[in-house]
């Protein structure tokens, strides 16, 4: 399971997603106003969510905590949405939208983590459900998109919402040690930790989950591909840590290629959907590199230019482009890359703190049309909110 950064306000950047000659990147905000050196308030990015004219991102510009915030993207047009807890900051995390509402995951104060709703005008935000009653809170995770709904993990509980509470509802039987959801083009997954023992379940959305198989070991990363179809890591003891793929089977669940081969693993990891692939990044014996796979063994290969992209993180899916921050050929000035898929396709989009200094750029976010938002860094704001 990916961690979840945190938003700490700064600065915004620009970049058209569309077409790369259009991306030049540029400062929105200085929302945490001070020395060059202040850490900004996007220090700590979390992706956020395009709804309408406005991207919505937790960020703490001016002392209140991590609150729920959006902006249009003009300069200067961030504004505070909801301040949920006003003592601490209610550590909002932005899910997507439903029903005309957009969701997130929020704690008040009173009631703990749980699932809250936002028509997304200042002030409007109201609490969906109290899955635990009481300061504790159900700390709701996972969320996946499926069909009409969402379906999230509420302890060992799959649950789906469509943003009333009235219809936030358990779907089957708890999944003893669940802890991570995803979803592939037809079928929903739950890898979960029984005992010791790492199992996969699956669910068509329904009313019910199934197990599907027991796993050597951990897997991590879990992102779906069209159709009945997941891929993930996993070190079955032989291989290291290795790319594994399963189609609802026991016997369809398996290692998918051996990367590096011999037992010491190619670590792959940061697995992300973009289009009808998944992108990761995989170790080759001297560093990271940029990876794709459609699933099968054959359509599996490095994306890589000769010139880099080395040691990619961030990997974001935003619209027809892969957005990421990476090293040049030589290991040296970590800035932002973009990628089609293809080596020809994939370069640096900009030096944003030029010369070595890596700008830091991550926390990436599409707008759904144009934009693709991010924090970074350019030697003089801070981290900031940039696009």
């Amino acid at each position: 399971m990916r961690p979840l950064p945190v938003l700490v306000p700064s600065a915004i950047l620009v970049l058209c997603s569309a077409v790369p000659a259009q991306g030049t990147p540029f400062l929105l905000a200085d929302a945490e106003t001070g020395s060059p050196s202040n850490a900004g308030a996007f220090y700590e990015p979390k992706p956020g969510v395009s709804w309408g004219a406005y991207v919505y991102f937790a960020a703490d510009a001016d002392g209140r905590g991590n609150e729920l915030w959006r902006t249009t993207g003009a300069v200067g047009n961030a504004e505070l949405v909801a301040d949920l807890n006003v003592a601490a900051g209610s550590e909002p995390e932005p899910i997507g939208v439903l029903g005309g509402w957009l969701l997130f995951v929020a704690d008040d104060g009173a009631s703990g983590r749980e699932l809250w709703r936002t028509t997304g005008v200042p002030g409007n935000a109201s609490l969906v459900v109290d899955l635990v009653p009481g300061a504790a809170g159900s700390d709701p995770r996972e969320f996946v998109r499926y069909g009409n709904w969402y379906y999230f993990l509420g302890g060992e509980q799959l649950w789906k919402t469509d943003g009333t509470g009235a219809n936030t509802i358990a779907v089957g039987t708890p999944v003893p040690g669940a802890t991570d959801l995803v979803a592939s083009g037809s079928q929903l997954w739950i890898a979960a930790d029984d005992g010791g023992t790492w199992k996969l379940w699956s669910s068509d959305g329904g009313s019910s989950v199934g197990f599907v198989a027991a796993l050597p070991g951990e897997p991590t990363g879990l992102t779906g591909l069209p159709g009945i179809h997941l891929v993930f890591a996993c070190d079955d003891g032989n291989h290291g840590p290795e790319p594994w793929h399963s189609t609802g089977t026991a016997a369809g669940t398996q290692l998918l290629v051996d990367l590096l081969g011999g037992a010491a693993g190619s670590y792959p990891e940061s697995f992300t959907a973009f289009g009808s692939v998944v992108c990761f990044r995989a170790h080759d014996g001297f560093s990271y590199r940029l990876w794709r796979t459609d699933g099968t063994a054959v359509g599996t290969w490095s994306i890589d230019t000769g010139n880099g992209p080395r040691n990619p993180e961030w990997l974001t899916a935003c619209g027809s482009r892969l957005y990421f921050r990476a090293q040049d050929g030589a290991g040296q000035n970590a800035e932002l890359w973009t990628s089609n898929g293809t080596a020809g396709g994939t370069l640096q989009v900009a030096d944003i703190w030029p010369g070595t200094p890596s700008s830091g750029a991550s926390g990436f976010a599409f707008d759904g049309a144009q934009w693709t938002y991010f924090s970074a860094n350019d030697g003089s704001t801070g981290y900031e909110l940039w696009r």
